[in-house]
């Protein structure tokens, strides 16, 4: 069917996506999955819906999350074939009831009836969580936007410090013949706080970093490229950060929650065991891991910043 690119003749599952001509106009992405979900969708004890057709799935869980809407992915064996569905979860039912509602009045009742209900929070644990292998918080992808020829890009943390960059700003100074005065004056700093960074003294704040190299025409990435690693620091914890990501990183990354408030939850991956995987996290990042559970405000940030996670 030269329309919606379906066979006529064979089982329709497989193929059956959104269609492109509804993705040029919000108001008829809107519509189309509000008839989705009046036909095929429930409301009954919470929003869900389901389908055979996997691809289809996989763009209504795209535009959720265009959208913020938060939700969880199913997978269901039965009479021999394989269902999928999601269901949104309860903090996100608000919006979804704005974004697209419903049309047809009996589910535009339970609709109602159901955001009219307390939300109870529900956490599943991390044996389950590891066996599904898919969570709310985890990396599905790298965000090019914040790279910068091909290297994270660390002006998009400025709140965060790096350690043992005084030989080169040291370097870039007497290359100008500029004395400690002149440059503390251009980036407004004190004199004696410039020499304690060149001392290495004291760890230096990205956003200063910026700054000076900024007056010597440097860009940060060019300085941060010279190594694959630095240490990043906060007021309460420190961390390892890759200067550019890597399949290595970006699969370990996968294993890890981001959770709120800094924290991390770690249930790893099928290929490995719990102990290894947060042995791996250790090493790489240069962190004590003595549980499941993480808190270190530089990774969860680091992560938070450069990656796209799972709502």
């Amino acid at each position: 069917n030269f329309l919606s690119g379906q066979p006529i003749n064979e089982r329709k599952y497989p193929s059956l996506r959104e269609p492109l001509i509804l993705q040029t106009t919000q108001l008829f992405r809107n519509a189309f999955w509000r008839g989705l979900m009046d036909a095929d969708g429930s409301y009954k004890t919470s929003i869900g819906f389901g389908t055979a057709a996997k691809r289809l799935l996989n763009d209504f869980s795209e535009y959720l999350t265009q959208h913020n809407i938060q939700h969880r992915f199913y997978t269901q064996s039965i009479f021999g074939g394989t269902t999928y569905s999601l269901k949104i979860v309860g903090e996100s039912r608000k919006r979804f009831a704005q974004l697209i509602g419903s049309a047809h009045p009996l589910k535009q009742r339970e609709l109602q009836a159901l955001l009219a209900r307390k939300v109870h929070r529900f956490t599943e644990n991390t044996s389950t969580l590891r066996k599904r292998g898919v969570w709310e918080g985890q990396v599905i992808a790298i965000n090019q936007e914040k790279l910068l020829n091909g290297y994270f890009d660390f002006s998009y943390v400025p709140q965060f410090s790096l350690s043992n960059l005084g030989a080169k700003i040291r370097f870039l100074r007497k290359l100008k013949n500029h004395s400690q005065l002149d440059l503390a004056k251009e980036v407004n700093i004190t004199r004696t706080m410039l020499s304690s960074y060149e001392l290495n003294q004291t760890t230096i704040p990205i956003s200063d970093l910026v700054n000076i190299f900024s007056f010597y025409n440097t860009r940060l990435y060019s300085v941060i490229k010279e190594k694959t690693k630095w240490y990043m620091h906060s007021r309460s914890s420190h961390c390892l950060i890759d200067t550019q990501p890597s399949d290595y990183l970006y699969e370990l990354l996968q294993g890890l929650q981001v959770k709120d408030r800094g924290h991390l939850m770690l249930h790893g991956v099928k290929e490995k065991s719990i102990r290894q995987y947060r042995k791996e996290i250790s090493d790489h990042f240069s962190i004590d891991v003595t549980s499941t559970r993480v808190s270190n405000t530089v990774l969860n940030r680091f992560v938070r910043e450069f990656f796209i996670l799972r709502s």
